[in-house]
């Protein structure tokens, strides 16, 4: 009887784990064109101003001690990415006012958008997520949680930046 307890805690501990890892670590599938986007001043962004262009997107939140971590180095790599036509673009689904506060606080040179729905209604549940897309919209790179930019982890992320 306890080979048979042990054996269903065992399987129900992995069925939860999975769903837990799927959920939390593994970034969604998000369609970047379609999503609704409005600027900090309130007029709409378009997203589909970011096709044709290699584009580092990112899920934050001003709370997020992950994404706070990130951007010091976000902002010491802006003028590289700038260089290299790399845009880079903060998506957030906290009101605008917060986020107009936080920019000013940060000196934040990029762009901080709202998006229009919940992250949990496109699926993000981890932050930060990030997607680095290049410029034919293929999703070169992906992660949930923190990732440690440098130049150079730049350029291996996008083919035939060196």
């Amino acid at each position: 009887m306890n080979k048979k307890l042990l054996v269903a805690g065992l399987i129900l501990f992995l069925c939860f784990g999975g769903i837990y890892y799927a959920r939390y670590r593994i970034p969604p599938t998000v369609s970047f064109s379609n999503l609704l986007l409005k600027r900090l001043d309130g007029s709409d962004f378009s997203s589909k101003s970011l096709t044709n262009q290699r584009t580092i997107i990112q899920f934050f939140a001003t709370w997020c001690p992950d994404c706070r971590r990130e951007l010091p180095k976000l902002i010491e790599h802006f003028e590289f990415l700038k260089t290299k036509k790399i845009h880079l673009l903060l998506i957030s689904d906290e009101p605008e006012s917060v986020l107009k506060s936080f920019k000013e606080r940060y000196l934040i040179p990029y762009d901080i958008v709202v998006l229009s729905k919940s992250f949990k209604e496109i699926g993000i549940y981890t932050l930060p997520t990030t997607y680095f897309i290049q410029s034919d919209g293929t999703v070169a790179f992906q992660k949930t949680g923190h990732v440690e930019f440098s130049q150079r982890f730049v350029n291996e992320q996008f083919d035939g930046f060196e």
